[in-house]
């Protein structure tokens, strides 16, 4: 379908990856922040590999500049999203850093309003990051209760679902700006029409858009895809609770370089 995924090596002999998505004419970069992740999602190939260590921002903003020496058709890079290998929130002073350089006019002057910073709900430091730098936020939630949410996302133990909500409150948002709220769909697990209803609930009062990513697949995950028509009839539900949701079309499956399946090797790079 068009994504490229890239592997780099880093000086101490660390592999990570990039992905670069093809939209309506332009690339999309989700970017590495970590190599590894020790948050341990269930849906998630890389939670598999724990940390080995965090990025230094020159290591996050070299994966910006040496995409740039991709041949992508005469296409541009146009939007950056924080959702490669690792939790960027848990190395938030690099994380931040990283994007001030980005969005520095001496450094890559990319707007703000590209940049997307993804999170598993590190909610102390949600905040934080609206009042650092003027990025947008994506929470990965993937669960409408607590017990079920811990079941996948052992960080939901740390930090349930009502301080998550305030910490999404609390967030800084310009004008006509959202929060995208990530929810991965597991085929008999959170795709039922009572997931739907709970999640509006939950999602009642905050400055939201919702994303459905059905699972993509890997070959030691106990979960399945979910059915195209169950992932259809949840994005109806949410709609008809007044949601803007839409369906992310998976791409990169063949390389391994989907959402949810990079883990720094060269298999498929």
């Amino acid at each position: 379908d068009g994504t490229r995924k890239l592997l780099f090596r880093t000086t101490d002999d660390k592999m990570i990856e990039s992905v670069l998505i093809p939209m309506d004419g332009y690339f999309t970069q989700c970017v590495s922040t970590q190599v590894g992740c020790r948050f341990g999602c269930a849906f998630c190939l890389t939670a598999q590999m724990g940390l080995a260590r965090h990025l230094g921002a020159h290591e996050i903003v070299d994966q910006v500049y040496l995409a740039r020496n991709v041949e992508l058709n005469g296409w541009p890079i146009r939007n950056y999203v924080y959702m490669g290998m690792g939790e960027p929130l848990d190395n938030f002073d690099e994380v931040v850093r990283s994007c001030s350089i980005l969005i520095d006019p001496k450094g890559l002057d990319i707007s703000g309003r590209r940049i997307t910073v993804s999170t598993v709900g590190v909610a102390p430091k949600i905040p934080a990051l609206g009042h650092s730098v003027p990025v947008n936020l994506a929470l990965s939630l993937n669960g409408t209760t607590d017990e079920q949410r811990a079941t996948i996302m052992p960080v939901n133990r740390a930090y349930p679902l009502n301080e998550l909500k305030k910490a999404l409150a609390d967030f800084p948002l310009p004008p006509r700006r959202r929060i995208t709220i990530e929810y991965v769909m597991l085929g008999g697990f959170n795709d039922s029409t009572e997931d739907a209803e709970r999640l509006a609930k939950l999602l009642v009062g905050l400055p939201v858009k919702v994303n459905l990513l059905p699972w993509n697949p890997f070959d030691s995950a106990q979960f399945e895809r979910p059915d195209e028509d169950r992932v259809r009839s949840f994005q109806k539900s949410m709609l008809n609770a007044g949601f803007a949701t839409s369906i992310r079309i998976s791409k990169g499956l063949d390389i391994g370089a989907a959402c949810g399946q990079l883990d720094g090797t060269p298999d498929a790079a």
